[in-house]
Formats: structure tokens, sequence, C-alpha cells
């Protein structure tokens, strides 16, 4: 469990970057769990535990998962950016 926390702080940090990065031209747009993958640089394996763990906000309709970019952009940002105490 420790590993795994500091694994994502690690992650979180790099990943902050290439969040604020991202073109935001689409971002009212709802993206599936390969896209948001590829924008966070991590497997949807990865984003599936997150979303269970650490609760990304999501939309579920049956067996279709959904996330709104901005949505998860901010959590990410909120609860676990630079800065953030875990």
């Amino acid at each position: 469990m420790l590993l795994g926390m500091l694994l994502f702080i690690t992650v979180s940090q790099s990943m902050a970057n290439n969040i604020m990065n991202e073109n935001t031209e689409h971002s009212n747009d709802l993206i599936t769990k390969a896209e948001l993958a590829r924008r966070l640089k991590v497997t949807p394996r990865t984003i599936t535990a997150w979303t269970q763990r650490l609760r990304l906000p999501h939309y579920k309709a049956g067996r279709a998962v959904r996330f709104d970019w901005q949505s998860v952009k901010n959590h990410l940002h909120l609860h676990y950016g630079k800065g953030a105490s875990l």
C-alpha cells in the first residue's frame, strides 16, 4: 500500500505538467478510459484503479464509463497537484 502511494506521488508530480500542457480545445467532451490514459500517460488499468481508489469523477451507463477531461484535471490538481498534502 505504501509503495503504491509513493509510486502515485512520483507519477502525479510528473503528470501535473502533462495536465497543464494538454490542449483543452475539446474540454467539454466526454472521453473514454483509453483516451484518459493516453492523456495522462498511464495504462487504462491504472485509470480503473484510480477511478476506484482516488474517486476520479466519471459517468457510467451500463458498462460504458466516460470521463469529463476538465473535471478529472481539476480533481487531480486539487487533490494531488504540486504542494498538495497526501
